[in-house]
C-alpha cells in the first residue's frame, strides 16, 4: 500500500494514537526483547535478527 493511505482513510494505527516517537521507542523495545529471545538459537537467529532490525531502522 502506499504511504499515507492509512492516515488519508482516517485509520486508527499504533502511532496515530500513541505518536511516532512512543511508537519507535516501543518498536526497539519490542525488537531487543525479540533478539534476546533468539539468542538460545546462536548464530542461526542472525538472519532474523537482521531482518528485525532492518524493519525497525527502515526510512521508508
Amino acid at each position: 500500500k502506499t504511504a499515507g493511505s492509512d492516515e488519508r482513510k482516517q485509520k486508527a494505527t499504533y502511532p496515530a494514537l500513541h505518536g511516532i516517537e512512543a511508537s519507535r521507542r516501543e518498536a526497539r523495545r519490542l525488537i531487543e526483547e525479540t533478539k534476546s529471545r533468539l539468542a538460545v538459537f546462536g548464530g542461526r537467529s542472525a538472519p532474523l535478527c537482521a531482518l528485525a532490525d532492518y524493519v525497525v531502522e527502515r526510512k521508508s
